[in-house]
């Protein structure tokens, strides 16, 4: 099976295992990942986070906004442009249902109207999703290659957020991925190597 067609068969089997996790677990983990994030110097150094607006089964993100504009951090949200295929960034000012709108593959942004742009160099920290993570800091994102494209040349500490059952030894890569440097589920902090 060639790369693209592992990654597609990764992709089901991870996604089925994180469907799996109970709705109250989901919840619970979540919390405990934010404790773990919080709780780091990356996150209590930086003054501009970007976070993802969690959707269905991933490791839920409103706690984490609410905790760092609490800490009169600058939350940072990303807009996809499908069109281009490439993602830009506004601050995100609320959570408020009235300011928010349900964007390109359903993903929820801030509307227009609500929308401020931030440049990816003014971003402290990136907080970003993903499928499966491996210990080398390999990510599977959803394929569009979005991140990947935004964080070549990024220097800030990358973050990447998940529950255990989406870490693996090793992910199929190919040269166009992008690594997080850590990986933070509900029981551990994975300081990723770099693979030799």
């Amino acid at each position: 099976m060639d790369q693209a067609g592992l990654k597609r068969s990764l992709r089901t089997e991870l996604l089925q295992k994180r469907q799996a996790i109970p709705d109250s677990s989901r919840r619970n983990k979540s919390l405990a990942i934010l404790k773990r994030l919080t709780s780091s110097d990356w996150f209590r150094k930086a003054e501009s986070i970007h976070f993802y607006l969690s959707k269905h089964t991933e490791v839920q993100t409103n706690a984490f906004i609410r905790k760092a504009q609490r800490l009169g951090k600058r939350v940072v949200v990303p807009i996809i442009d499908v069109k281009h295929q490439r993602l830009f960034f506004s601050e995100l000012t609320s959570l408020h249902p009235d300011s928010l709108e349900i964007g390109p593959l359903g993903i929820q942004q801030p509307k227009s109207t609500f929308q401020k742009k931030v440049t990816k160099n003014d971003i402290d920290l990136w907080v970003i999703p993903g499928i499966g993570f491996d210990l080398f800091g390999n990510r599977l994102g959803y394929g569009g290659g979005y991140y990947d494209k935004v964080l070549k040349g990024v220097r800030a500490t990358v973050i990447g957020l998940a529950f255990d059952v989406q870490v693996v030894d090793k992910l199929p890569v190919e040269s166009t991925d992008c690594p997080v440097d850590q990986i933070m589920t509900e029981t551990r902090t994975i300081l990723c190597r770099k693979e030799v």
